[in-house]
């Protein structure tokens, strides 16, 4: 047991120097990626231990705040070590930003072609795809992009694959069918563990028809598949 409350310990430490890689507080951390901070709290502390599921969050928040850095990498400290290509940090000294292109990784490759993305879309919004929904168009881990629709503009979303806004900061991707009196929202994976079709009566909150994919260049995230947690 002391044996592997100390692994906990080190795993905590590893999450604890990536956040602190992308200057905000635990608080902020918490509330930018919608996690408890007392659950958060205790990842850092190495006081619970942190299933892959969770490791899977950690990579992916600290990649929406430039900080690169791999799930081996934070249960094993195997592979690379945490690379910052953009962060709000501006404590950290101007070598954490040096990177060598010519072997740039994957990772780096897509966030750095979401990033651009982004900047040349102002108001556009991106999200990692988590389940197996929209297969075979879409897969686990894919990048999908858009820029929201005005409400009255919903008509031309009509049978395209959107990024949907169900709650707030909580979105999935399905085929977008607008109808007199309610909307219908269909997976093209019949298989996949969703509700389908998922008919409502009020539209998404943003309804963003999907004008930008970048494929995954992670290749195991199938098995992280959770449903409608997207």
């Amino acid at each position: 047991m002391p044996e592997l409350m100390k692994d906990f310990e080190e795993i905590g430490r590893r999450i604890r120097h990536c956040r602190r890689l992308t200057g905000l507080t635990r608080i902020e951390f918490c509330e930018r990626h919608g996690v408890g901070s007392s659950t958060y709290s205790l990842w850092e502390q190495g006081k619970t231990a942190v299933n892959e599921k969770n490791i899977f969050f950690c990579t992916q928040a600290f990649l929406a705040e430039g900080i690169i850095c791999s799930s081996q990498w934070l249960l094993h400290e195997q592979g690379e070590a945490p690379i910052v290509v953009n962060s709000n940090n501006r404590h950290l000294p101007e070598k954490f930003f040096e990177r060598a292109f010519e072997n740039i990784s994957p990772e780096i490759s897509a966030f750095l072609d979401v990033q651009s993305y982004q900047r040349n879309n102002p108001g556009s919004v991106v999200h990692q795809v988590k389940n197996k929904a929209m297969l075979p168009f879409i897969r686990v881990g894919d990048f999908v992009g858009g820029v929201p629709l005005e409400k009255n503009k919903l008509h031309f979303a009509h049978r395209e694959i959107c990024i949907l806004e169900m709650e707030p900061k909580k979105y999935i991707v399905r085929i977008f069918h607008k109808q007199r009196d309610r909307y219908i929202l269909v997976a093209a994976n019949t298989s996949a563990a969703v509700i389908n079709p998922l008919i409502i009566q009020e539209p998404p909150l943003t309804v963003i028809p999907v004008e930008f994919i970048r494929k995954s260049a992670i290749s195991n995230l199938d098995r992280l598949d959770d449903g409608e947690g997207e």
